[in-house]
């Protein structure tokens, strides 16, 4: 018979009850109110340190994690499903049918997207203060073309006049931020049929060609600027989505606000992942379009 959200919910409880007995102090405790969310490692996020220890324990309880998200799958429960193989991922980062389900392949000895793989192949490698790069080039320094510095990763392209280094920590935020959305919010992204066919092998994971676009000023200043003629209470703001252009605006600095940040990235993805329409939220149901982003 199919599981129900509440049965599932119990079965993933126990399960983290008897693992965290038995592996004690791997596995963050869960916050008062929310859920405890992980992202996979990969070039973005990077493995958590002491992942070697009870390496047993933690492969049995991954197996356990991806049945009970397959599970979920079966059972219409998607954001479950996608938490709980994300979750498989942290325990055991070469779990195949759970990396498989979130969008990577064994390439090169890494378990890397279809986009990550394009560049490896290309002979370049993820750095962190520059981007996807050629493992030589990564200490030469980088001019900034017209527009400034610019950093692809698989689903942001971000423009910044800072610096190559704060275009690619920002852009590995973001990513790190998309997979965390793609949990919550997997069943705006995905439908039932198709979570339930990429969890039983039935389907490949779908690529994003087109990345969302993000630019980064140097300061507010800059910031303020820019923006003044597109809208002119910029001054008041500390991050700015504009659908219409498909572009989302932020700014380095001590006034730069991660909250904002997380805010309207939330809304390009929300508007920018599926058709969708213009200006929602306008003229009703405004609370919604705030809301979900405010969450």
């Amino acid at each position: 018979r199919p599981w129900r959200a509440a049965e599932l919910r119990e079965e993933y409880e126990r399960l983290s009850s008897d693992y965290t007995a038995t592996v004690p102090g791997w596995r963050p405790e869960r916050p008062t109110s929310g859920s405890l969310l992980f992202v996979a490692p990969d070039q973005y996020s990077g493995a958590e340190p002491n992942g070697e220890r009870y390496l047993a324990a933690r492969n049995k309880h991954a197996d356990a994690l991806f049945s009970l998200a397959k599970r979920a799958a079966e059972a219409g429960q998607l954001s479950l499903a996608f938490e709980w193989a994300t979750e498989t991922v942290r325990e055991n980062p070469d779990h195949a049918d759970a990396r498989r389900v979130l969008g990577y392949e064994q390439h090169t000895g890494q378990w890397l997207t279809p986009f990550a793989q394009r560049m490896v192949d290309a002979g370049k490698d993820w750095n962190p203060k520059s981007g996807w790069i050629a493992p030589g080039d990564a200490e030469k320094e980088r001019r900034p073309g017209k527009d400034g510095w610019q950093v692809r990763t698989d689903h942001f392209l971000v423009t910044s006049n800072h610096s190559q280094e704060a275009a690619a920590e920002l852009a590995a935020r973001l990513e790190r931020l998309h997979q965390v959305w793609r949990q919550l919010f997997a069943g705006f992204c995905f439908s039932e049929r198709e979570v339930r066919e990429l969890f039983a092998g039935e389907r490949q994971p779908r690529e994003r060609h087109r990345p969302f676009r993000v630019v980064y000023h140097r300061d507010k200043d800059d910031y303020v600027a820019a923006l003044q003629r597109r809208q002119p209470r910029i001054a008041e703001t500390l991050g700015i989505y504009f659908d219409a252009d498909r572009e989302a605006h932020f700014f380095a600095g001590d006034e730069q606000d991660l909250a904002t940040l997380n805010h309207e990235a939330v809304h390009q993805l929300f508007q920018e992942t599926r058709p969708a329409a213009r200006h929602v939220g306008d003229t009703a149901n405004f609370w919604v379009v705030e809301g979900i982003a405010t969450y």
